[in-house]
Order: C-alpha cells, then structure tokens, then sequence
C-alpha cells in the first residue's frame, strides 16, 4: 500500500513539473480574460512596465539584438540535453522525448505570458481612452482620408530625398535611436499612463528573410527588445519603429499599436517620421474605403499629386517583389498567432486602427 501511495506521488510529481506551467498558464489566462481590467491596471501598468524597464538597463547598452543571438543559442542547448537524456532512457523514449518537449513549451509559454503576453487582454486603449467605436459609412470614411491626404505633399515637400526625388533617410542609425523617444513625449502628455523610457531600435539580423515574410519589424518579448526590418523603404521605416515602441510600451494589438504610431508620428520634429505616420494611416483608411466603396476611394485618390501616388506605387512595388509561397505562409502563421492571443480577426485586426482614428477624429483629437 506505501509503495502504491509513493508511485502516485513521484507520478504526480512528475506530471506537475512537466504540465504545470501550461496549468499556470491556463489560470492566468482564464483570469485575464474574466477581467481585464486587473490585466490593465495590476499587469500592464504596473508590474510590466517593471519588465520594461530591466530589460532596457540590461539590454540597452548593446547596439545589436541580444535576444536574435542568444536566443538560437538557448534552443541548441536545449535540444542537445533533450538528446543526451533521451538516449540515457533505453525504455519509452518517444514519450519521454514527447514529455520534455511538452515542459519546455509549457515553460516558454508560461515565459511568455509573464513578460509581456499578457497585455493583450488589457483593456481596449478605447476604453481607456474614451474613444467610441461605431459603425462606419464610406462617406465618414472618404473624409477621413481626404483630411490624411491633405497633409501629405507639404510634409513631403518637408522631407530629404534622393536623386530621383523619393524619400531619403540620410541617418538611419538616429533614426533607430532617436526616432520613439522623439516621438511619444507629446503622446505621453494626453495619455500619462504611456510614459515609458526611451529604448533603442535595434536592427534586425535576417532583413532579407523578414522581407520574404512581409515584416517590417517585431518585438521580441523574451528579451524586451524592438527589432526592425532594415530593408524597409525610407517612407515606411519610421513608421515601422514607432509601431514597435507601441508594442514594447505595452499595447500588444495590432489595431492600437499602429494608431499610437500615428499619433506618435503625426507631431514628430522630423518630416519624414510625420510624413511616414500620415502615409502609413492614409494607406490603411484607404484600404478600408476601397472595400466599402471603390468608386469614392477612386475619387479620394485623384486629389493626391504625382509624387504621393509615385510612393505608393513604390511600397506596392517593394513588397510584390518578395511575394512568394513563404510570404503567403507567413501570413497565416501571424494570422493564427494574432487570433490564439485574443483577435479574433486575426491579420485583419491591422486595418482596424481605421476605426480608432475615426473616434478620434468625432472626439477631437485629430
């Protein structure tokens, strides 16, 4: 009987060291999603920022991205032990190979969750922001993108450009270290709960194969760092940073990480940040009003001048010259990704930053 009793402890043990992260994991998230508003104000602006701020004292004084080395690094040592305590079993090795895959999936996702995953059941940043979002007709929608394209030739016109006439980036590395911290101060003071600590953007070490996945950059939450895909054409990149900041200060939908880069954007000391802000919304509005309405966004599009719809055509033309079977796999791994984490329309959720900057622009803020 004292033998039956200790064979069920040592099991029960064994099973709680190699599925009690994913049972944390699930309590978490059973949590979270009852109330986010504990996510909000314990989690997102409380202990995370915390996060935030470690990350940046132990990773900020390197120029390159810590986590893309040391990370592939992590993963060969962990699968050199799993090989070593594989070959020691000569019994069962499928399933205690299968078991040690499972608790270190359960380890990362548990990780994962605590670092910064955990900030996508936050409340919505239209709730805290007292923004309402409602349903759209394409005529509110036309004029909003008639007010976007209004701005753009002058703040192009601002802009440094090449010989041929297109936008330039002359410092790309100021740009990664001074582009979000010049940004989000102005941000900061309509929404103090923002407030973070400016970190370096660090460039991504495999822009070419980002390209093929159509990414223009990622946050990396294992090591609290903003990557960027350097290829990324002068028009795009400050957008593509200033949309990472948003992630690492916390807001992990898509939808809200792209309106606080525009709203971050739109003020920048530098043309080609508020230029980039201004492009990247106008592309997306326009998306919006094409699906509701093609003749209106045809007509919206006329009032650009040749230089503008010349920069659109470029990043078509950019991004069509990767297409490829990889691209398409990629999508549907971060539209499965997006939706596992809480939205539910999954890529999607990109263009819904549309219907924040309409609740902005009813509010005034805009």
């Amino acid at each position: 009987m004292k033998a039956e009793n200790k064979n069920w402890k040592i099991m029960a043990i064994n099973a709680w060291r190699w599925l009690g992260c994913w049972f944390i994991a699930g309590i978490l998230l059973l949590g979270a999603k009852i109330s986010p508003v504990s996510i909000e104000f314990i989690y997102s602006r409380g202990f995370y920022p915390l996060i935030a701020t470690v990350f940046r004292w132990f990773w900020g004084w390197f120029s390159w991205p810590v986590g893309q080395i040391l990370t592939p690094l992590v993963l060969i040592g962990v699968i050199i032990i799993m090989i070593r305590r594989w070959r020691r079993r000569p019994k069962y090795k499928f399933w205690l190979l299968l078991r040690d895959i499972a608790g270190f999936a359960g380890s990362i996702f548990l990780l994962f969750l605590l670092l910064w995953g955990l900030n996508y059941y936050r409340l919505p940043f239209a709730d805290t922001a007292s923004l309402e979002i409602r349903a759209t007709g394409a005529g509110e929608l036309q004029e909003l993108l008639l007010d976007l394209g209004e701005k753009l030739p002058s703040l192009r016109e601002a802009c440094p450009k090449d010989e041929n006439g297109m936008i330039s980036l002359p410092d790309r590395h100021q740009a990664y270290h001074l582009g979000a911290a010049l940004a989000y101060p102005q941000v900061e003071e309509s929404y103090p709960w923002l407030k973070f600590s400016p970190a370096v953007t660090k460039p991504a070490l495999f822009s070419e194969f980002l390209c093929r996945c159509g990414i223009g950059g990622f946050y990396f939450a294992f090591s609290g760092e903003t990557n960027l895909n350097t290829k990324l054409l002068p028009l795009a990149l400050p957008f593509s940073i200033l949309h990472e900041e948003a992630h690492r200060r916390g807001y992990a939908r898509e939808d809200e990480a792209n309106f606080l880069a525009f709203l971050a954007g739109r003020q920048h000391p530098e043309p080609v940040f508020a230029y980039s802000a201004y492009f990247s919304a106008y592309v997306y509005a326009g998306n919006a009003l094409s699906k509701k309405s093609p003749e209106l966004y045809r007509e919206a599009r006329t009032a650009l001048p040749e230089e503008v719809l010349a920069d659109l055509r470029s990043v078509q033309d950019f991004w069509r010259s990767y297409q490829g079977r990889l691209q398409d796999t990629a999508d549907r791994i971060n539209d499965a990704y997006l939706r596992v984490n809480g939205q539910t329309d999954g890529a999607a959720s990109y263009g819904r930053m549309v219907d924040l900057m309409l609740a902005a622009k009813r509010k005034g803020v805009l």
